[in-house]
């Protein structure tokens, strides 16, 4: 069963105090920060990553191996922050995301709006956001409407008849979330929450006027490429694909014959996902034969091709889902690109090559205790997880299956609740 333990939220805006943790388990990589949140704002006070282990495409493969890599990398963090945590936000990565929404409404009867009916018609939305063997995360609401107002800011203190309010959430498979919420509690550890991966990508590498003017964020992972739609200042939309560049490796092993060791070290060091025009330079590189391993002149262009040609791929099956969604390229739409994959030279070039629009490399924002050659993008998703925890109230994050009784919406907590991610970023300045 999933744990349902909420960390304390101590301030009318929703922040937390004390210590929170941010836990981002990839296919590749995981990744634990510690923060300490204080009146001052929020440090880095312990940070590990290590290699994953048991976790393919984002899901469980091998409980006891994710089980062990998640504890070994926990217990790092803990150690450089010289503290023991109970209570983690986790991303997820598996499970395929369906975007769901619902609206309620709340009779006012001419007087004013008050707590009591806000916390009805939230109630009322949120409790329709549930689907059928999944389980749904990152809950929020969308706009308000007062009588034929809409996309009022906040309706408390004002007169009406009727109030309508719009939710959405995202709704996972449960058995893949259950096992990798599992993988965590097996190391002693509470799941207080969870955040797609390139929702938490996004609220760590996007700035204001990005998330209103329109941004594809594209996580990609060696496993997984997650997708963020963001549109005036809100999460619209979120999807996957299940490619990573764990493939792009696999194909340069096949193709050039030779281990998955050393197509991987090739790759970073002499890779590109775009030709270099007259390039006629040569790579030295052992190949695997019936007689052993031998060394082998290789034209780097050919390793060009390999890496272009499914990174081509990539981009296109995520072009093919945006499409199906809905969600194709508009005027003006940037794509910003985070996540261990995208440091692949010249990725950027190609991917704005592929779908026709600006695109830039992610870099995260700095933390204090945090300095910027510390902030790669292999660090997007988990910062981003850390400022939602400490910033975002419990009720938008906790993790909820049908049947499961609703977590009370904080009063405490009311401004941060209704606010999207525009507010969010709002209250942090």
């Amino acid at each position: 069963m999933f744990s349902r333990s909420l960390a304390r939220n101590d301030t009318a805006r929703g922040k937390r105090r004390g210590l929170i943790t941010a836990l981002d388990i990839g296919s590749s990589k995981i990744a634990c920060l510690i923060g300490d949140s204080d009146s001052k704002g929020l440090r880095v006070v312990g940070a590990a990553l290590q290699e994953s282990r048991g976790v393919r495409h984002g899901a469980v493969v091998d409980l006891d191996l994710a089980e062990q890599a998640i504890r070994e990398t926990v217990a790092d963090a803990e150690a450089q922050a010289d503290a023991r945590i109970k209570h983690v936000l986790i991303s997820v990565n598996c499970g395929r995301p369906t975007n769901l929404s619902s609206t309620a409404s709340a009779p006012i009867n001419g007087s004013l709006v008050d707590d009591q009916h806000l916390r009805t018609a939230i109630r009322e939305a949120s409790s329709k956001l549930m689907l059928e063997g999944h389980t749904t995360i990152q809950r929020a609401v969308i706009s308000y409407e007062l009588d034929d107002v809409r996309n009022v800011s906040m309706p408390v203190g004002m007169y009406g008849e009727r109030l309508e309010v719009t939710a959405s959430a995202l709704a996972l498979r449960t058995p893949p979330l259950a096992n990798l919420v599992l993988a965590v509690e097996r190391v002693g550890l509470s799941v207080s929450g969870a955040l797609f991966a390139s929702t938490a990508s996004a609220l760590a590498v996007l700035t204001e006027d990005e998330m209103q003017l329109g941004t594809i964020v594209l996580d990609m992972g060696s496993g997984t490429t997650s997708i963020a739609v963001l549109r005036k200042g809100r999460l619209v939309h979120a999807d996957w694909v299940p490619l990573g560049s764990d493939i792009v490796t696999t194909d340069v092993a096949s193709v050039l014959g030779t281990s998955l060791s050393t197509a991987e070290r090739v790759k970073c060091l002499f890779g590109e996902a775009m030709p270099t025009p007259g390039d006629i330079e040569y790579i030295n590189m052992p190949k695997l034969s019936d007689n052993g391993a031998h060394d082998a002149l290789v034209p780097r262009a050919l390793l060009t091709q390999i890496i272009q040609a499914r990174l081509e791929e990539m981009f296109g099956l995520v072009q093919k889902r945006l499409k199906t969604s809905g969600f194709e390229m508009m005027t003006g739409t940037e794509i910003v690109l985070t996540g261990g994959a995208c440091q692949q030279s010249k990725i950027s070039e190609l991917a704005a090559q592929v779908f026709k629009t600006r695109v830039r490399i992610a870099r995260s924002r700095s933390l204090v205790g945090w300095t910027n050659s510390d902030c790669g993008p292999e660090y997007a998703a988990a910062i981003g997880l850390l400022l939602a925890s400490a910033n975002w109230p419990p009720e938008m994050l906790v993790i909820h299956r049908p049947g499961e009784a609703e977590a009370p919406y904080q009063k405490s907590s009311k401004a941060a609740l209704f606010n999207n991610l525009l507010g969010f970023r709002k209250s942090r300045k």
